[in-house]
């Protein structure tokens, strides 16, 4: 296993990228130049408080009828409509509504809190002119200033200003930024002339013009970072509202070992023209080729991709889904997006139309492959109707059925060697089904069924083989280390099977089988932790049999499920039982399990007449525990086929967990694990890993700490994957990766990259 070594060069690349992330976490910076104009008579806020009497209330009261002045001492508060003002000490005209106060000064107008040490306001009109302010609007605080002005109704200019978004005392703050001039609209945004840039008391950058957006639309994102894979990156991107229903994101991103990359994303949200957005990513990728990755080998500098993604609901009932995307090559997404690599290797491209009536359902897809370095099955294009059970008429019959109309292509991936088919598809399945009740428990429905499928193209499979004398010529060296040339000849055969066109055909089934079942329950007044407990059990029985199709799977062109359908004759027999109890008022199930086996009839290869036993288990001891399981046992063979395990614990405390167990015999033994600790308020960690048994090796360990204050938090995280050898004997490099992220807590997604956007 190779080790990883950071060398100080790279260290200081990286600390270097840290520190302008850390100076840049706040700033959205545009040069620009606007009057800031003469100081006029004070509005704090826009408010209307009418004809509202003024209301005094104090420790002592004073009162000039003469003059109409009141005075008032201790505790003063004064409140006039949806207007607050507090004070130590208040002189107000109940005739003018002109005040003076003095001595913690607080005026509440809004969402605004304002703080002074002196205040003349005018209740009528909402003016004055204030010193020593100090205040709370929108997002950000003010923490002192030399004085304060309002501009317009709902403009205010700060002069010698010191702002922060931080809550606890001055100074104590983690960040803070300090001009002479700031100009705020509370709820939109705040501009600054000559903003010297603080952590701590450190500071650390000067802009001439600052201006911060208050609106969660915008902001910076970044990532700085460093990697096996990219060197040191700091990825950065800035969102922006462009309109009422556009948005959009501007990447670039910088990695040493990789180059330089630019991206643009738009997003929509229209409600009437429906949900989506367009990203596009191109990277000029200075070292596309891997020497431990052979499938790098013919990837070029130029990589790019094109993603669309929409959706719009016409009405209640119809809407629209379209997804696309173009890639430069099938390892664009992994390089760059390996979070969607891992969702979704193989992107889809199409556009469906979907009608949702009261009783069926109705698609039309189209499916094409944009790009021919992947497999894929074209649908140009595919009608379909799904309809679901319901009574036929006033009658005790009931009917299901669905109903497919397709052209189908086949195409492989370039280079692959497997010739490309196509074929026009009918599909068509229609069940009756007749449900009775019987001794006022048991429950059994008959049914009947047809299938009917038409192909306008089958095949016929044709195995040759070749039988060829081949001549090879090696040299070698004697023990004398005297080179010689020997001839050898063998007879080698090569077997081929080739898809031969047979024409159009119809492939026709018949179906026939019934299902019964009768649940019992039980309750238990003290069964879990002293509630009521119920039990449901329902033991079940199904029985089903498909005639020979006149058509085999090895008589058509695959292209999906529709295509492998063979004689069936089985029971399935089942048991399921649940557990329930009371949560809020309704029913939640404690344990879903489902047990349940088939015994065939007519036994196909590598079947025996009993099935493999199946497992099936959903189990809530908990709102923040829940732990699924699924699996299959054969018992012919005595082994488990399959298994797998999900446990989810997420108290409300301070840790939570997850284990993930995936087992496929002779394949994968897959153990996931992660755990989340946040002993404190300040410090949270987090570490996961991934370990494959069947081949005893690690796949990929990694984690986070996370350090949180009143106004922001700071992650550092990396992940590891270690190296391994591939069924080819190519040898795969150790991976590893360290990120640093950042936010603000009063501005979400300010500071972070995300990658989730659309």
């Amino acid at each position: 296993m190779a080790s990883v070594t950071l060398t100080r060069r790279t260290t200081a690349i990286a600390g270097g990228l840290l520190i302008l992330a850390l100076a840049m976490l706040p700033a959205w910076c545009r040069a620009q130049t606007a009057a800031d104009g003469e100081k006029a008579p004070v509005r704090f806020a826009s408010v209307d408080s009418g004809e509202a009497p003024i209301e005094t209330n104090a420790d002592e009261l004073n009162y000039d009828r003469t003059t109409g002045w009141i005075v008032a001492k201790g505790d003063v508060v004064i409140n006039k409509g949806p207007i607050k003002l507090t004070a130590d000490y208040v002189r107000v005209n109940v005739e003018t509504e002109m005040a003076h106060a003095y001595g913690h000064v607080v005026l509440h107008e809004a969402d605004s809190v304002w703080n002074f040490t002196s205040l003349d306001y005018n209740f009528q009109k909402g003016t004055g002119k204030a010193t020593g302010a100090t205040g709370v609007s929108g997002t950000f605080r003010i923490l002192e200033n030399e004085s304060i002005e309002k501009l317009d109704d709902v403009t205010f200019g700060v002069n010698n200003a010191l702002v922060t978004t931080c809550t606890n005392e001055q100074h104590a703050t983690h960040y803070r930024v300090k001009s002479g001039r700031v100009i705020v609209v509370p709820e939109d945004y705040l501009r600054a002339k000559g903003a010297v840039f603080y952590l701590g008391r450190v500071p650390v950058m000067y802009l001439p013009y600052w201006r911060k957006n208050l609106k969660d639309d915008f902001g910076w994102e970044l990532e700085p970072g460093h990697s096996s894979r990219w060197g040191t990156f700091l990825l950065t991107a800035y969102r922006y509202r462009m309109s009422d229903v556009f948005k959009g994101r501007t990447h670039l991103d910088l990695r040493s070992d990789r180059g330089v990359a630019v991206g643009q994303d738009l997003k929509w949200i229209s409600q009437t023209r429906g949900t989506g957005g367009i990203t596009g990513y191109y990277a000029d990728d200075s070292n596309p080729v891997q020497e431990d990755e052979p499938a790098t080998a013919n990837l070029e500098s130029e990589r790019y991709r094109i993603r669309l993604d929409h959706f719009v609901q016409w009405t209640t009932r119809d809407s629209v889904t379209v997804r696309a995307n173009y890639l430069s090559d099938r390892l664009v997404t992994r390089d760059f997006f390996e979070d969607e690599y891992r969702l979704n290797p193989v992107p889809e491209n199409d556009v469906t139309y979907t009608r949702r009536g009261e009783r069926y359902t109705l698609n039309l897809l189209a499916r094409s492959r944009l790009n021919d370095f992947f497999t894929y099955v074209n649908r140009l294009p595919e009608l379909s109707a799904d309809f679901i059970r319901q009574q036929i008429g006033d009658s005790r019959f009931y009917y299901e059925g669905e109903t497919s109309l397709a052209y189908l292509e086949h195409q492989f991936a370039e280079g692959n060697g497997t010739l490309d088919y196509s074929s026009s598809r009918f599909d068509t399945l229609h069940r009756i089904y007749y449900p009775t009740r019987h001794f006022g428990f048991l429950n059994f429905n008959p049914r009947v069924g047809v299938r009917g499928t038409y192909y306008s193209d089958t095949r016929i499979q044709e195995t040759t083989t070749t039988v060829e004398n081949v001549i090879r010529t090696n040299t070698i060296a004697d023990a004398f280390g005297i080179l010689q040339t020997v001839v050898t000849s063998a007879i080698e055969s090569n077997t081929v099977t080739r898809n031969i066109s047979a024409g159009s055909a119809f492939r026709e089934q018949l179906e026939f089988g019934f299902d019964t079942s009768f649940k019992g329950f039980r309750v238990f007044d003290a069964g879990w932790y002293g509630q009521p407990m119920r039990h449901v059990a329902e033991p079940y029985l199904e029985y089903s049999y498909a005639s020979e199709p006149s058509l085999l799977p090895e008589e058509i062109y695959y292209f999906d499920e529709v295509d492998t359908l063979r004689e069936r004759n089985f029971i399935r027999l089942g048991m399921r039982n649940k557990l329930q109890v009371k949560r809020g008022g309704l029913s939640a199930n404690l344990i879903d399990l489902d047990l349940f086996t088939f015994l065939h009839f007519e036994e196909l290869e590598g079947q025996g007449t009993l099935g493999d036993i199946f497992l099936k288990a959903e189990m809530h001891p908990s709102g923040q525990v829940r732990f699924d399981i699924d699996g299959n046992y054969n018992s012919d063979a005595s082994q488990v086929e399959a298994f797998n395990m999900r446990l989810q614990m997420r108290p409300q405390g301070r840790w939570s967990a997850g284990l993930e167990q995936r087992f496929l015999q002779d394949l994968s033994n897959l153990t996931i694990a992660s755990l989340t600790l946040r002993p404190t308020f300040k410090w949270h960690f987090n570490l996961y890993g991934r370990y494959e048994f069947e081949d005893s090796q690690t796949e990929e360990v990694g984690g986070y700490i996370q350090r949180n204050f009143d106004c922001m938090a700071y992650r550092l995280g990396g992940r590891f994957l270690p190296g391994f050898v591939r069924a080819d004997g190519s040898e795969r490099d150790d991976d590893f990766k360290v990120t640093f992220e950042f936010w603000l807590n009063a501005i979400p997604g300010i500071g972070n990259k995300r990658d989730d956007w659309l």
